[in-house]
């Protein structure tokens, strides 16, 4: 039987970091939502806030469906696909038509909201499914590996789309129009990442070879109707549907939530690198003391978030409301982390990229949950203390399933 060795599952590593590069544009709204107002005054946050839950939520169908298209095409040809369809969509907000905001607003909808975050969940479950089997004994490692790349990738995305901003606006005297122009060439650079990506590794995105697989992955498993039936699986469904609803208002306002209380957009977005951190610093802690533990330092790690973010409001003081979106980050991170590799350490590998698929309705559950959001700032004025106070009250689900979570029965794998 082949032997794997360091030199087999390191490029794996590194391919998936870089595939995951490319998903992070999606995660960077918060920056593009200011010059979209700017450029059509008649949208409103709620507006702004159905297009992120719409992202979400399509996010949330890709990595479902992705998880079936997975186990029937080509990896490698599947990326292609969805980073092509993400080329479109991006490029196409060059075409927004300035003199209809109802129709720019739909194609935002459409492009952003649907088909690029459609193209992305997809990615994100290729990405899982072709790394994951490598890595058996570090699951939790891998996972917050991955999700870093995400992370990380948002903070430099938003950087990038700063100064493109800039460049669009005063260099080539575009004024309000930028946004259309900076979307597209973000669109167009991660394009050209992705296609670099499979060409240097013509072997990038397959799992482990059939005597590989024997060695790197365990073939036992959950049959995903048998997991629906499960306590433990309604117990991470909730929490994690209560974590992604409290990150995606975080993560939606955290570039208004910044200059809201005297700082700039790219500080807000300093979430996004937490995201990262605390998505690595998960998984090794998942790894070290099990899943029980770790859910609960997450969820009371985002508890935390919430209360700094209380007192920089009541404060104002935009030190304490950095710290919280940064804390927040972390914990958004560890949920995302801890959802991928919970499901392969209580469910088993044999139906991982169907399970993963299944678990991640709780991301169509915050989704839902967060697009209220938009709704609870404008009819508070745009006062920015309600939505702490939301997720304040978001937070409560979370700690409950945490705690119910060290009192179940779990299998493993």
């Amino acid at each position: 039987m082949k032997r794997v060795t360091r030199k087999h599952i390191w490029p794996v590593a590194v391919e998936g970091i870089a595939g995951n590069f490319v998903l992070g544009a999606m995660f960077t709204w918060a920056v593009f939502r200011t010059p979209l107002q700017e450029l059509f005054p008649s949208w409103t946050n709620g507006m702004l806030s159905i297009v992120f839950a719409m992202h979400n939520l399509f996010i949330c169908i890709g990595i479902l469906i992705g998880g079936r298209l997975a186990a029937r095409m080509s990896m490698r040809v599947l990326y292609f696909l969805l980073s092509l369809v993400q080329l479109i969509g991006f490029g196409s907000f060059a075409f927004l038509p300035e003199s209809n905001p109802g129709l720019s607003y739909a194609m935002v909808l459409c492009l952003f909201g649907m088909l690029c975050s459609f193209a992305v969940g997809i990615g994100i479950n290729v990405v899982q499914t072709a790394t994951q089997p490598w890595f058996p004994s570090h699951t939790g490692r891998i996972s917050g590996a991955l999700f870093m790349a995400l992370g990380i990738s948002s903070f430099i995305l938003a950087a990038v789309t700063e100064q493109l901003l800039d460049f669009f606006k005063y260099d080539l005297g575009l004024g309000t129009a930028c946004v259309k122009y900076t979307v597209a060439t973000i669109g167009v650079i991660l394009f050209i990442i992705a296609m670099l990506t499979l060409i240097l590794d013509p072997k990038s995105w397959r799992g482990p070879a059939n005597a590989e697989l024997e060695v790197v992955t365990n073939s036992k498993g959950i049959t995903p109707r048998m997991m629906v039936r499960m306590r433990p699986f309604w117990l991470l469904l909730f929490w994690n549907a209560f974590m992604r609803a409290v990150g995606f208002i975080l993560l939606d306002y955290a570039a208004n939530l910044a200059v809201a209380f005297a700082a700039t957009s790219l500080m807000g977005m300093l979430i996004s690198p937490a995201n990262g951190l605390g998505s690595l610093l998960t998984g090794m802690l998942l790894d070290k003391v099990g899943l029980r533990p770790n859910i609960l330092t997450v969820g009371l790690t985002m508890a935390l978030s919430i209360a700094l973010l209380a007192a920089g409001g009541l404060l104002a003081s935009p030190v304490l409301i950095i710290i919280g979106l940064m804390v927040g980050g972390l914990a958004y991170g560890g949920s995302s982390t801890t959802d991928s590799a919970s499901i392969k350490r209580v469910f088993g590998g044999r139906h991982y990229s169907v399970n993963y698929g299944i678990a991640n309705i709780s991301m169509a559950i915050g989704a839902g949950i967060s697009s209220l959001s938009g709704i609870v700032l404008d009819a508070f004025g745009g006062n920015y203390l309600s939505i702490i106070v939301m997720t304040a009250i978001l937070v409560i689900p979370v700690i409950i399933c945490s705690i119910g979570m060290t009192r179940v029965r779990m299998p493993r794998f």
